[in-house]
C-alpha cells in the first residue's frame, strides 16, 4: 500500500474542514500555520502589485520589456539599455541558427518563448540584460543542464 505525503498547510486546511483544528494533535500549529500562509500570500500579492509598476534601482529605472527599455532610451537621449541589449544578443547568438523566412526548423526543434530581464547592479550600477526562456516550456534532462557564469568586464 502506498502512502501519500501531504504538506502542512494542506493537512491544517483538512483538519479546519473536518473540525478537528481544536484538537491537541492540531490547536497548537494549525492556526500558526494558516496565518503564516496568508502572510505569505499578503506578501506575494503585494509584490506582484510593486512589481508592474516602474522599478527603480541605485537610481536607474529599470524597464520590464525591450519596448520599455527602448523607450526609456529615448526619454533619456542616451541608448544606454540599447547597448545593453546589443551586448547580451551578441553573447547568445552562438546558441542560434538562422533559417530564411520560408525554411522550416527541423522536427527535433522545439518553439521557446524568450523574453529580456533587466537589472542595474549594486557594484558599479551597471546595466543588464539577460534573455532568458520561459522554462516551463521546456523539458530539460538533468544531465544536460548547466550554470551560468557571469563575465565581469574591466573597463
Amino acid at each position: 500500500m502506498g502512502h501519500c505525503q501531504l504538506s502542512p498547510l494542506q493537512i491544517a486546511e483538512y483538519s479546519v474542514a473536518m473540525h478537528v483544528d481544536h484538537e491537541p494533535g492540531f490547536n497548537w500549529w494549525v492556526l500558526h500555520t494558516l496565518k503564516k500562509c496568508d502572510a505569505i500570500i499578503s506578501l506575494v500579492k503585494k509584490h506582484s502589485a510593486k512589481y508592474l509598476k516602474h522599478m527603480h534601482k541605485f537610481g536607474i529605472e529599470c524597464p520590464k520589456t525591450v519596448d520599455d527599455a527602448l523607450e526609456l532610451d529615448k526619454s533619456n537621449g542616451n541608448t544606454m539599455w540599447a547597448d545593453t541589449i546589443t551586448k547580451e544578443m551578441t553573447y547568445v547568438q552562438v546558441a542560434f541558427i538562422p533559417l530564411d523566412n520560408d525554411v522550416q526548423p527541423p522536427n527535433q526543434y522545439k518553439f521557446i518563448q524568450c523574453h529580456m530581464i533587466f537589472n542595474v547592479k549594486m557594484e558599479n550600477s551597471h546595466q543588464k540584460a539577460q534573455l532568458v526562456t520561459k522554462g516551463h516550456m521546456i523539458d530539460v534532462p538533468p544531465t544536460e543542464m548547466y550554470v551560468t557564469i557571469e563575465l565581469q568586464e574591466t573597463d
